[in-house]
């Protein structure tokens, strides 16, 4: 993701100029009126849901539409098409072929641009969402200068897809003209609730535009439509699906027009490299390296061993890295710890959880102990050993990843050339059974390695397992749900 600017409003909104601007004349658009929900063509209608959703009112009316104000207003219509026609078009979509699109901001299934499907009731659904009207009234009702012709794609997300914090606010070169309103017709079962997840969650916004926090989350609802005008704020996201046997089926897109709009001179505050870097290691006293970390890998032999395997793969997971008291130590020690509520951010980032220091109760808990010999003098000595890297600086987290939780791509996160160290911290136990049971992929958590859209490598948690990774100039890292760690980026 590339730094942002927002925009700030150059004459105030940009509202249609009602003197100049057609209204909706409903004896004009015989095919658009077949279909569309006649309640929402009434004048009186468009004038009360334009002033509601400009001015951020509260919306009382009879047709159960209802628009959110906060974080920003979105406006969503029920019972949109007769409920016939809508099957006919979910049944003609299930034959559509969906392409599975995946990196590290989404996972979902995507059809071809509808505009080039020739299936019948897709082409009128389709002409509807195209036609003058169609669009003159979204016009009305946000009141927002719109171009003919929307995008217009269809999206199926399964078990476990999701779409994280983005805004869509993209724009042309010079400013001037870009996507002004994001709309989302649903298709999914009627029966579809909170506990199936796919939710539309709507951020709010620090001082500097940053998102924050998710303060709105709208169910998905059959027949219905979703939209909201796209700025520099306009922070949203698609919780992750939780049910298994059911799709959230949506046909979405963006109309686009004029920038009413100018470029602040206000960036965005990111850290350029998270943690926190140390330039100076721990000398505290430790026990021997000897007594903490596994002895098959700290043999002569075995450290030629782990060198070759660097200068060939670039990467190494060293398993049992620390001895089996030491690390059930480590376990118990993690298991005790409070996390702390809120999540690092931003979102459209990271979002993780680290300890909460100031609940910690123990003065000089093992897990501490462990850190700080992961940054000392003595294990950076071994790393330069096993590695033929001088470490020079470090950067050092425990962290907790719980289910949502993630690391995206992004420019100014991490120096380009480096070590990436880290220590999986994870029970491999069945809460159940009590039984060994390895990590499943299908339980997300891995760190994804890619160069220039290339996944070059994969890693899943792995109980009490040392990865190092050399990471070069192209190479980006992003990382999705998992348990605890504690990371190093070690800098050469």
């Amino acid at each position: 993701m590339n730094k942002k600017k927002h925009a700030s409003s150059e004459a105030g909104d940009a509202l249609i100029n009602e003197n100049k601007k057609q209204r909706l004349d409903i004896t004009e658009i015989r095919p658009f009126e077949e279909l569309f929900n006649q309640n929402y063509l009434r004048p009186e209608f468009i004038s009360a849901c334009r002033t509601a959703f400009r001015k951020r009112l509260p919306f009382n009316n009879s047709t159960s539409v209802t628009i959110f104000n906060k974080p920003f207003p979105i406006i969503v219509l029920p019972d949109i098409f007769p409920t016939e026609f809508l099957k006919s078009v979910k049944f003609a979509l299930e034959k559509e072929v969906f392409y599975h699109k995946s990196n590290d901001l989404y996972e979902f299934y995507q059809s071809d641009d509808l505009k080039l499907s020739t299936k019948p009731e897709l082409v009128r659904l389709r002409e509807t969402i195209y036609s003058s009207q169609f669009v003159q009234l979204i016009s009305e009702l946000t009141g927002i200068e719109l171009d003919e012709t929307p995008d217009l794609s269809a999206h199926q997300y399964a078990y476990g897809n999701y779409l994280l914090c983005h805004d869509d606010d993209i724009k042309n070169d010079d400013n001037s003209h870009g996507r002004r309103v994001a709309f989302i017709f649903y298709l999914v079962e009627e029966d579809w609730c909170e506990e199936d997840g796919g939710t539309l969650e709507l951020f709010d916004s620090d001082e500097l535009g940053q998102p924050k926090n998710v303060v709105q989350s709208i169910i998905p609802k059959w027949n219905s439509m979703a939209f909201f005008e796209l700025n520099s704020t306009s922070y949203h996201q698609v919780s992750e699906v939780l049910s298994r046997s059911k799709i959230r089926l949506s046909i979405s897109g963006w109309f686009h027009g004029p920038l009413h709009t100018r470029l602040s001179n206000a960036n965005y505050n990111l850290p350029t490299s998270f943690p926190p870097r140390l330039d100076q290691f721990f000398h505290h006293q430790y026990p021997s390296i000897n007594d903490l970390v596994n002895p098959s890998y700290l043999t002569e032999q075995g450290k030629k061993n782990i060198l070759k395997t660097l200068r060939q793969e670039a990467s190494i997971e060293l398993q049992q890295f620390l001895k089996i008291e030491v690390y059930e130590k480590l376990m118990d020690s993690l298991n005790r710890v409070e996390w702390d509520e809120n999540p690092m951010g931003p979102p459209f980032i990271r979002k993780y959880r680290l300890i909460d220091n100031e609940k910690c109760i123990t003065p000089q808990p093992f897990y501490q102990f462990i850190h700080d010999f992961l940054t000392s003098t003595a294990f950076t000595a071994y790393l330069s050993e096993i590695t033929r890297y001088e470490v020079t600086s470090l950067s050092s987290e425990i962290r907790q990843f719980l289910p949502g939780d993630y690391t995206l791509l992004h420019d100014q996160a991490l120096d380009r050339e480096g070590l990436d160290i880290v220590l999986h911290c994870i029970e491999e136990k069945n809460k159940e059974t009590g039984e060994e049971e390895e990590w499943n992929t299908e339980w997300q958590g891995g760190t994804h390695y890619v160069a220039r859209e290339e996944e070059l490598l994969t890693l899943w948690p792995k109980k009490n397992t040392l990865s190092i990774v050399v990471r070069d100039e192209d190479d980006e890292e992003d990382e999705y749900d998992g348990g605890d760690s504690i990371e190093d980026e070690g800098e050469n």
